[in-house]
């Protein structure tokens, strides 16, 4: 039971994930028409049919942006809640994994026992082994939610920044799991160190 529980966290949190990126992709093409509907404010300010007309859908595009960012944090808080929920049943399949084990290695346990007790923990293996891909991106994804302004994407550079250099340094193998299995490729010979 505990392992199917696992399995449902994990398939929610792959929901979220994908809802959370699907957000951000419509706030991020919102932003982008909302800057060139700025522009054309400017170049069309001595026309005022045009700016009243522009003026109205810049109106209507804010108010979207502002729903699309409501939702985002409706969503980041369902996922940071599913999160915890997702380690709670981790860790209690753990606490299973940990008592089966010292059952098998009691005197007392048949062998018929012991043969049961082993496919128990093959399958506690197997499920966790297959969810442990996953909860890196989990991670990763909750991370950036719960601290936006640590980790920034440029168009060839990932800048991570953290109180000391030890914080700084665990997070590029993360990162590079994550970004590597998207198709991009992360050189770490090439990292800086900027200290305040």
């Amino acid at each position: 039971v505990k392992l199917s529980r696992l399995c449902e966290q994990d398939k929610i949190l792959k929901d979220l994930e994908a809802r959370i990126s699907s957000l951000k992709n419509d706030k991020d093409k919102l932003e982008r028409v909302l800057d060139m509907s700025h522009q054309q404010m400017e170049q069309y300010q001595e026309q005022p049919a045009h700016v009243h007309k522009i003026a109205y859908q810049q109106r209507l595009l804010q108010e979207d942006l502002v729903t699309i960012r409501a939702q985002i944090s409706c969503v980041s808080t369902e996922m940071a809640n599913a999160w915890e929920e997702y380690n709670r049943l981790e860790q209690s399949v753990e606490q299973l994994r940990l008592v089966l084990q010292a059952h098998m290695t009691r005197s007392d346990t048949s062998q018929q026992e012991k043969a049961e007790l082993k496919r128990e923990l093959w399958r506690i293996e197997d499920v966790m082994g297959g969810l442990s891909v996953s909860k890196t991106n989990y991670k990763i994804t909750v991370d950036s939610i719960q601290n936006p302004g640590e980790i920034r994407l440029f168009a060839d550079d990932i800048v991570i920044s953290n109180e000391s250099r030890e914080q700084v340094e665990k997070r590029p193998g993360k990162w590079s799991y994550v970004l590597e299995r998207k198709g991009m490729k992360v050189r770490r010979i090439e990292t800086k160190y900027m200290l305040k």
